[in-house]
């Protein structure tokens, strides 16, 4: 067999890097103008005070406030109407603490800008108890170590539910450095494939249907980072209402399309949004949170 030699293969080379690098086009593409709309974020959370954060959408290139002042915001719970007051931290607030089972009905109102209007409604918490907790389960693509657990909890027959699912590093005691991996929390459990995700890994809790075990109890298998520092892993499961599932998919689309666009080449992904006439989310949730006493393990 004939060798090409180091010698032959280097201007080949060079060629076509110069070649492959060097054929750029300039284009000049035409940004139609944006029209500026009135953008809502709150999610209610059962038991804390409603806050709403209100902004105005614009172009890249523009430079716009982070909040927009002198809105009316009024917030309606089962029709009881409450105009909520514009605070020091720029959100829009009331006494009133959100509440599972009531419907809330949101407008916005603003002299340069058109009404706004959203509604909400999210479900009661409900418990789980935690099983099977490997230490030591799992080592990811960079070698990282990570622990498993079980969730385990009962679905409410007769109708369509959602949740999250996420996990928080707890307190750090008995520390013995000073580096903690936080690796969010991973799941390839047959529940969470179902939802058509594409990876596994997910940095702001999972969000899912009951599609594969309405009025069934539902056992979920998820990873958390191994950490030797800290003492505490908290599990928390959030009973959500749709709007707040469908916005948490869209954004896990979104995050995934972003950090795989290497070349700027991804189609966008828009956030999903329940805001009439403008952008945003309006979505409550109920959390049940429990801990997993992780020391003892890390230290067998």
């Amino acid at each position: 067999m004939k060798r090409i030699g180091l010698s032959y293969l280097f201007p080949v080379l060079t060629l076509f890097a110069l070649l492959h690098f060097s054929c750029k086009k300039e284009v000049f593409i035409d940004i139609p103008d944006h029209e500026s709309q009135i953008t809502v974020n709150a999610f209610l959370e059962n038991g804390q005070e409603i806050a709403v954060h209100v902004s105005q959408s614009g172009q890249i290139s523009e430079s716009i406030d982070s909040f927009l002042q002198g809105a009316t915001v009024v917030l309606f719970a089962d029709d009881v109407p409450d105009t909520l007051a514009f605070s020091d931290d720029h959100w829009y607030k009331t006494g009133q603490k959100a509440s599972p089972g009531i419907n809330y009905l949101l407008k916005v109102y603003h002299p340069d800008f058109e009404e706004t209007l959203s509604g909400d409604a999210f479900p009661a918490p409900v418990p789980f108890v935690l099983k099977n907790f490997i230490s030591k389960d799992a080592v990811d693509e960079w070698g990282f170590i990570y622990s498993s657990i079980d969730v385990v909890f009962n679905d409410d027959p007769g109708r369509n539910d959602y949740y999250e699912l996420r996990t928080e590093l707890g307190e750090t005691v008995r520390q013995e450095s000073n580096m903690i991996f936080n690796g969010g929390t991973r799941s390839n459990d047959v529940i969470i494939k179902n939802e058509g995700f594409t990876g596994e890994f997910f940095t702001g809790g999972i969000a899912f249907s009951d599609k594969l075990f309405n009025g069934d109890t539902a056992s979920i298998k998820i990873r958390f980072a191994y950490n030797a520092n800290v003492d505490y892993v908290y599990i928390i499961l959030r009973s959500v209402s749709e709007n707040y599932y469908q916005y948490k998919k869209s954004y896990y689309r979104y995050t995934v399309n972003a950090s795989n666009d290497i070349w700027n080449t991804s189609n966008p992904v828009g956030l999903f949004t329940n805001i009439e006439n403008g952008y945003g989310i309006f979505a409550g949730y109920s959390e049940v949170k429990d801990s997993i006493y992780t020391y003892s393990e890390h230290h067998e």
